[in-house]
């Protein structure tokens, strides 16, 4: 028997509710607000139960320990999910100007639990918050947080007034967006515990797996044709509910014939892909070339949460690096229940849930990643593959769009707002189901909602039209990078605006989720037609600088004989500085002028806009920046200290950045929503301090006193000429309007 105190670093008494509850314990999950006709009283009740919700999983944990495993080394320990959804509220709250900066609750808390980790590899390093040696509040600490924080939304709620509809503009849209994002985390958090050791959860009061007796095997998994279909991706921004950024804007698509199976790939249908050798070399050719650096380094064998005797590796973190699930005592089923729970001696592997390992339901879908997925339908065959996010629309039968207006005034055409819909999401149970536990749709398909999230071929990329909100500019934006694929439909434990029609979410390719996939094919896609075959896949076409990566070619997963491949260029536009030629695209100052300031400054921060390697060379004394001629004459002034210059690359300004006597935006104008970088300055900048900031043209005075002016007193503008700028689009004149602004103490 595996010794249970191995991983934990002390005994602790057994967690009890009250050492995470606020409020009460609940896995009961209301629907959304209607944003057109909404009272305080909804919002606040809403508001409670997002919260109740995400501190009832955390009572999942058999004590405080707990908290401090990092259950998937890619990620943090789950001390800071428990925290991190109340910090962003408090930090978007004040960038709405909906509480005042005094009125921060623990500034350090909203620090710490800020920002999480998006790692760009399976095989990153782990962050230095994963493992024993960071210090962490404890868990009665950010209990006390959460519980302050709770409070004082209530108050704000109470004493905003409240103007109908709630739209994009709206100061109440940071309320809206406070909740789901802490509905997102709800999700995301399920996953990380569902990778937890057995021993280290217990099952809540209330919570509810799907049925296990389902007597039979589901019908033949066919395929069933779609008929040529018009679809309309993307939300209007008059809808009556919340949304992110990424659901706006608009793309119509004709989406040609093609063929999709009946209902998601089970369990049992993905056992002959184990079983044929999948995961080993006699099938490597049908993984994709990152599918097969992603099984080589992980070394799996099978589904993440598919559970064998062989002991293999589990992926956690920190001083669970060692652990498998993957042993005969985890395979022991604690778990009772009064159904007759099918038996299967015939079936090599157990089925680990949130808290229990079961007997494997083969009729329930197969949860893999993108790779998995990708590796399962080329093992089919040739033609064989994911649907794309335009095909997932012609799978569906709701309500269509005439002229971009929904066919109701109201929510009723969305399935979150559906009280009688069969559909395995918002929490109705806390697994997934048998693929054919809730009836078809009309076209004939199951679980084109809800059960488990579907891997489409697309990248993830927002919609023409569409924009990013300045409180939460860089929610969607760093992910356009072709590296991140759509996911669609939801899963069980998706609620709120995840569990909505309009909702686009997306991951990693490596990365694991509640997340399954059907396999499609098209008419024409086979070796012995000539005719491509043209799913409406949507690619990123830009290659993407990343810090520490440097610039690689997205890469093609579908075969370009069989099928047309469609790429669009990405919708942050801040990638589009940010490529092998980035160094030669800046203003000249940008290396050197951080560094020869220093002279004059104890200790300077720089906040690269571009995460260019060069400025970290000159860092190291290497001295071989470009200027704008891309000439290699780069110099330090005589008696500057590099090491007292520290460099980071920044999507946002986070509350690490302490108040500095003087703050200089060179970057303004690249900025795609310069408001929330603006606003923030008010945070960052010393009482008296001084806010200089450089621009092309865009930002002159009266411009910036609209978003700066309560906080700062223009000192003086003045129009320089420069040297030369990088970009004819964004700086088109050879001068620069400079403002100099002091913080009003």
């Amino acid at each position: 028997m595996k010794d249970k105190t191995l991983y934990n670093n002390k005994q602790e008494e057994a967690l009890r509710s009250e050492d995470v509850l606020t409020g009460k314990l609940t896995f009961h999950s209301l629907q959304p607000p209607d944003l057109s006709k909404c009272t305080k009283d909804e919002i606040k009740e809403y508001f409670e139960n997002t919260y109740d919700l995400t501190e009832s999983l955390f009572t999942s944990l058999v004590d405080t320990s707990c908290f401090y495993k990092c259950p998937d080394k890619l990620r943090l320990p789950l001390i800071f999910y428990y925290g991190h959804t109340a910090a962003v509220f408090m930090n978007k709250l004040v960038l709405a100007d909906l509480i005042k900066p005094e009125e921060r609750i623990n500034v350090e808390f909203e620090t710490v639990f800020e920002t999480g980790v998006d790692e760009m590899s399976w095989d990153d390093i782990e962050n230095f918050r994963m493992g024993g040696e960071y210090k962490w509040p404890t868990v009665k600490q950010v209990h006390d947080y959460r519980m302050q924080v709770r409070q004082l939304i209530l108050k704000v709620i109470e004493r905003t007034p409240l103007l109908l509809p709630i739209g994009w503009d709206s100061p109440w849209w940071a309320f809206f967006m406070g909740f789901e994002h802490e509905r997102i985390h709800l999700e995301t958090s399920s996953v990380l515990i569902r990778q937890m050791p057995i021993h280290m959860v217990n099952m809540p009061d209330a919570w509810t797996y799907g049925p296990f007796n389902f007597e039979s095997s589901p019908p033949e998994n066919l395929f069933i044709s779609v008929e040529k279909t018009k679809v309309i991706l993307g939300k209007s921004y008059n809808y009556p509910s919340y949304g992110w950024d990424n659901e706006y804007g608009r793309v119509e698509e004709t989406v040609l014939p093609f063929e999709a199976t009946t209902f998601k790939i089970t369990n049992e249908e993905y056992l002959k892909f184990v079983e044929a050798g999948g995961y080993t070399n006699s099938c490597i050719d049908s993984w994709t070339e990152e599918g097969q650096h992603w099984l080589k380094s992980r070394h799996a064998n099978h589904p993440i949460f598919w559970i064998c005797n062989n002991g293999c590796k589990s992926g956690c973190g920190s001083t669970l690096g060692d652990y498998s699930h993957c042993t005969p005592d985890d395979g022991s089923n604690n778990f009772s229940t009064k159904e007759n729970i099918h038996k299967r001696p015939d079936f090599p592997y157990r089925l680990r849930l949130m808290f229990n390992v079961i007997d494997m339901p083969y009729n329930w879908p197969v949860e893999v990643n993108y790779h998995e997925a990708k590796a399962y339908c080329n093992w089919k065959g040739k033609g064989f593959r994911l649907i794309t996010e335009a095909e997932h629309h012609a799978l569906r039968d709701l309500p269509v769009f005439e002229n971009f207006q929904p066919l109701t005034n109201d929510t009723s055409c969305d399935i979150i707002y559906n009280k009688c819909n069969q559909i395995n999401h918002n929490l109705q149970f806390g697994s997934s189901t048998p693929v054919n536990y809730y009836p078809a749709n009309k076209k004939g398909f199951h679980d084109v909602f809800g059960n488990v999230w579907e891997w489409c071929e697309d990248n993830f990329n927002g919609f023409p039209g569409g924009q990013t909100h300045y409180l939460y500019h860089d929610f969607s934006n760093p992910c356009y990078d072709g590296r991140h694929n759509m996911i669609m439909g939801g899963s069980w434990a998706s609620t709120g605006d995840e569990a909505s029609r309009f909702a686009r979410y997306m991951f990693r390719r490596h990365f694991f989720q509640h997340c399954g996939f059907r396999v499609a094919r098209s008419p024409t896609s086979s070796e012995n037609n000539l005719e491509k075959s043209d799913p409406k896949v949507r690619l990123v076409q830009n290659s993407v600088y990343i810090l520490g990566y440097g610039v690689s070619e997205n890469p093609i997963a579908l075969d370009q004989k069989l099928y047309e491949i469609h790429r669009y260029q990405t919708e942050n536009t801040q990638y589009l500085y940010e490529t092998d030629r980035t160094e030669t695209l800046c203003y000249e100052d940008e290396y050197s002028g951080i560094y020869n300031m220093v002279t004059e400054y104890r200790h300077y921060l720089a906040s690269m806009f571009s995460p260019i390697d060069r400025a970290f060379l000159i860092q190291r004394n290497i001295q071989n920046a470009r200027n704008h001629w891309g000439e290699d004459d780069s110099r330090m002034m005589n008696g500057t200290h590099v090491e007292k210059c520290v460099i980071k690359q920044f999507t946002w300004i986070p509350n690490e950045l302490h108040q500095a006597d003087v703050v200089i935006y060179t970057m303004t104008d690249r900025l795609e929503n310069p408001k929330g970088w603006l606003k923030r300055t008010r945070e960052i900048v010393r009482p008296s301090g001084l806010l200089i900031i450089f621009s092309g043209g865009q930002f002159h005075q009266n411009n910036l006193t609209h978003f700066i002016g309560e906080d700062f007193e223009l000192m003086k503008s003045d129009t320089l000429h420069a040297i030369e700028f990088c970009r004819s689009d964004i700086y088109p004149k050879s001068t620069a309007t400079v403002t100099c602004w002091k913080k009003i103490a």
